[in-house]
């Protein structure tokens, strides 16, 4: 009985979370206003941060969202809460780069953030940390996209949190200068002007050959266009700017430069591949600028000779010769952990929510961070494991969840329904069987008064009657004018009506309790999912 009231509720549970979802999808593709703006949605992500917004697992109010409820509460828009990126009509890689554009939306299974501009990103985590804002290359963002609903500019001035950018081809201007109406602006590495225009809709008074950025000296290329023609037609193609995916003999200048430096220690290929990435961001660290992995202008900074080394920490390990001893602690903190609890983050944190989830007892977002859901959740699986409930999730935790012979939060439902109706069955059927001792005290006549006579027949058929008692047997009926085996047989009677009632009303009693109990805790998991 219980078994079926808890399939039940868990269908109707699933049914109401697919129509929830399901009006959210619909919500969230009809009311996306036209007048929404890249801008606008990363200065509306920003304000979520700095009023300290809580995160709420569900959440669609301005004050308490999720992470897909952030992008949602601007104006509707996302296209679908479910798959705000499937629903984008532009995506792309994060590995190559991050375009030039305010709001656009970035994604990492199971997550969603809003790009601000200037490398720097913001999205409501979860429970433990909130809204964040920090850069958005510090975080495993895997692909960026245009949010639905979302206008992007392509050409012309954009405010944005009281400064002013340029935008050219879609994308705003770093490290450059452009002549508007007469006036020259300069655009720094996070691409503000340098002054406020005089006219929001003016255009640059002539077209720009790059996408992002250009050097600093095109106006005055521009100021001597019959000086050398052929030079300048031979540096027109010339590339100034190199991400990961380029290649050519400039990019083999740059490893060559980065290995002198000592922050590459790869093959000299001319491919700009993740490791030279990787190093070139080390550099720019190093040497105060835009960290963006994009080799533009701080090459001047690269190739001149005040260009800074790399710490001395990061190459004392190659040039020394360690004692094995040595070698083990020096690599012991880049091993897996033994052991994750509230606070650490990472692969192996995503590995654990993952598996927690297939099992039934998480239903979180997976993004890599050991919060207050994923404690309990670890509570719950070590309790129906037979593991020490501590919340923490050591060896013994993680190699039981990657095992694949761990109990899931259904069946340890289900073996727990399963014994508690069998513990309380077989009290209630021994209780209706009558003792020897008390079958013998119903029909064994009271005692005679002191000189009293009994008669043989009387002994004899009381001996009869308690000895078919003892052995079971239903006695035979007796006449109504024998009052002494009648009055025994309807004590009996009673007796067992008495004992069936009272087992009956036991069992009763528990299977009620039971069920209360299993119905408070299904409220509070659901209370705690939805808060």
């Amino acid at each position: 009985m219980v078994k079926s009231i808890a399939k039940i509720k868990r269908i109707v549970s699933i049914l109401m979370i697919v129509a929830i979802l399901a009006g959210m999808c619909v919500t969230g593709t009809i009311t996306a206003h036209a007048s929404s703006t890249g801008t606008g949605l990363a200065q509306w992500a920003l304000n979520a941060y700095y009023s300290n917004w809580a995160y709420v697992y569900g959440g669609t109010s301005p004050g308490a969202v999720d992470c897909s409820g952030l992008i949602w509460t601007y104006n509707g828009v996302g296209g679908s809460r479910c798959d705000m990126m499937g629903a984008s009509p532009c995506t792309g890689s994060v590995s190559n780069g991050i375009p030039n554009i305010h709001g656009l939306g970035l994604y990492q299974p199971g997550h969603v953030g809003v790009y601000v501009g200037s490398g720097m990103a913001v999205d409501a985590r979860n429970e433990y940390y909130g809204v964040c804002y920090e850069s958005a290359y510090g975080k495993s963002w895997t692909n960026w996209f245009y949010v639905s609903g979302v206008s992007y500019p392509d050409t012309g001035w954009e405010e944005f949190g009281g400064q002013y950018f340029y935008y050219e081809n879609g994308e705003y201007v770093t490290d450059t200068e452009r002549t508007i109406d007469g006036v020259t602006y300069s655009f720094g590495s996070d691409g503000a002007s340098d002054k406020a225009p005089g006219d929001m809709g003016s255009v640059a008074d002539r077209p720009s050959n790059n996408n992002s950025q250009s050097s600093n000296n095109s106006s005055q290329e521009e100021n001597k266009p019959e000086q050398k023609p052929a030079e300048e037609e031979k540096q027109e193609p010339q590339q100034e700017y190199y991400r990961n995916g380029d290649s050519g003999d400039k990019v083999t200048q740059i490893q060559e430069r980065l290995s002198e430096l000592g922050y590459y220690n790869g093959e000299i290929s001319g491919y700009f591949d993740d490791s030279t990435e990787e190093a070139y961001i080390a550099f720019q660290r190093a040497a105060g600028v835009s960290v963006d992995g994009v080799a533009g202008t701080d090459m001047e900074i690269l190739f001149s000779e005040d260009a800074p080394y790399a710490p001395q920490e990061e190459t004392e390990p190659e040039t020394e010769t360690p004692t094995e001893p040595e070698t083990e602690e020096t690599t012991a903190p880049k091993e897996e952990k033994s052991s994750y609890q509230i606070g650490d983050e990472g692969d192996v944190v995503g590995e654990i929510q993952y598996n927690l989830y297939e099992l039934g007892y998480y239903d979180g977002d997976i993004i890599g961070i050991f919060g207050e859901v994923t404690e309990q959740a670890v509570k719950d699986f070590q309790s129906a494991n037979g593991l020490e409930v501590t919340g923490i999730a050591d060896e013994a935790t993680i190699a039981l969840l990657r095992s694949g012979d761990a109990v899931s939060a259904d069946a340890q439902a289900e073996e727990e329904t399963e014994a508690q109706t069998e513990e309380e069955t077989e009290p209630s059927l021994l209780a209706t069987v009558p003792t020897d001792a008390e079958i013998v005290a119903t029909v064994t006549p009271a005692p005679l008064e002191k000189g009293a006579e009994v008669s043989k027949d009387t002994v004899l058929k009381t001996n009869n009657l308690a000895s078919k008692a003892l052995d079971g047997v239903k006695p035979k009926t007796v006449p109504a004018s024998k009052t002494e085996g009648s009055f025994g047989i309807v004590i009996l009677t009673l007796l067992g009506v008495a004992l069936i009632g009272v087992a009956f009303l036991g069992v009763y009693r528990r299977e009620r309790k039971y069920i209360q109990r299993k119905e408070a805790r299904i409220a509070r998991e659901q209370e705690k999912r939805y808060i």
